[in-house]
């Protein structure tokens, strides 16, 4: 951690040089306007410029007690999770990142040349993005100022219909179809050409012939339907959802879903916001969340459980115990689109946290 520490001290120095310089370079430029008797408006502009790099300037004390912080924050938050400090680098941009959003400053790469006049990038650069009229600040949207992600319906969506219509087996009036459709031969489904010998007989020895055949049975009555096993149950759902034979969806509004997303990220790190959950289900292995994927197919699944596993987290309380932003830190491939795969599977699996931080 003293090689981060160090690493920004040399980012913080270099931007405080380059803002030094900014400032210096728009008085240069406003005296230099008025001696050539040029234009009041351009000399305005460039004393206004001048004062937004000494805004910025203020801002440099703060970023020292602003990096030891930090440091201390994610120590404690991986320790308490018991799971290995990630590795410098992605501590070293999960910082930067932070950092640039406190203080609204984009802080110069660590190679800059010395004297080169003001970063490029640098936001208080007035060509070269919008300031906050009169207070230095950097313009930031609403999303910009949201440090949690916004969760998309479609995240998920084929996992929820198979878990829905899993679920639903064993009671046809759930799926909402015409006496016609229930009727429809089975084979409509479009058994595969390598399955279909062997799940046409299971089916036709247990006397399955119709939709509403198959409908009508929990996953346990198919379970034990003589030569239809798990691939083989697998398979059936994933046919149904692809004719989209899904039961009328008892889901959440879609504003209660998202509002229920945003909490479980907002929550996580806080332990105690799911403990009335029961230890069962915090103990639960991670497996859990994953219970029903195909981890073969779904390359994203799968590589999210890979990382989830070298980091060292076995249990779903280890998830819990790690802040939506560290979760990016448990290895450099562990980007936005896991980490929401993450929170969808939570509340798919009930982890909704009770009080709100």
């Amino acid at each position: 951690m003293e090689r981060i520490f160090e690493f920004f001290q040399d980012h913080i120095a270099k931007e405080e040089k380059s803002l030094q310089e900014g400032a210096a370079m728009h008085y240069r430029s406003a005296a230099s306007e008025m001696a050539d008797g040029g234009d009041l408006k351009v000399v305005e502009e460039h004393e206004r410029d001048a004062g937004k790099y000494l805004e910025a300037l203020k801002k440099i004390p703060q970023l020292q007690k602003s990096v030891e912080d930090k440091m201390a924050e994610i120590v404690e938050a991986f320790n308490k999770a018991n799971v290995s400090l990630p590795k410098r680098g992605s501590i070293e941009k999960f910082l930067l990142d932070n950092l640039q959003e406190e203080s609204g400053i984009e802080f110069a790469e660590a190679d800059e040349e010395e004297g080169s006049g003001p970063v490029a990038g640098t936001v208080i650069d007035a060509g070269r993005s919008e300031v906050g009229e009169g207070d230095g600040q950097t313009k930031r949207s609403e999303t910009d100022r949201n440090t949690f992600p916004v969760f998309k319906e479609e995240a998920l969506e084929k996992h929820e219909s198979i878990e829905e219509i899993r679920k639903n087996l064993g009671d046809v009036t759930a799926f909402g179809l015409l006496n016609e459709q229930l009727q429809a031969n089975v084979g409509f489904l479009g058994w595969p050409s390598s399955e279909v010998k062997n799940i046409s007989k299971a089916f036709d020895n247990a006397g399955i012939k119709t939709l509403e055949d198959v409908l009508v049975k929990t996953e346990a009555d198919l379970m034990k339907t003589k030569g239809f096993g798990k691939r083989s149950f697998q398979l059936l759902l994933e046919l149904l959802f692809q004719k989209g034979i899904i039961p009328g969806r008892k889901e959440i509004e879609k504003k209660e879903r998202q509002a229920k997303l945003q909490s479980i990220a907002r929550n996580l790190g806080y332990l105690e916001s799911f403990e009335h959950l029961g230890s069962e289900k915090l103990n639960a292995p991670v497996e859990v969340l994953f219970e029903g994927l195909d981890l073969r197919k779904d390359q994203l699944a799968n590589k999210t459980l890979r990382i989830l596993k070298s980091a060292g987290i076995v249990l779903v309380a280890g998830i819990l115990e790690i802040k939506y932003d560290h979760l990016g830190m448990l290895r450099d491939d562990m980007g936005k689109k896991k980490k929401d795969l993450l929170i969808n599977l939570l509340l798919l699996r009930g982890y909704v946290p009770q009080t709100s931080k």
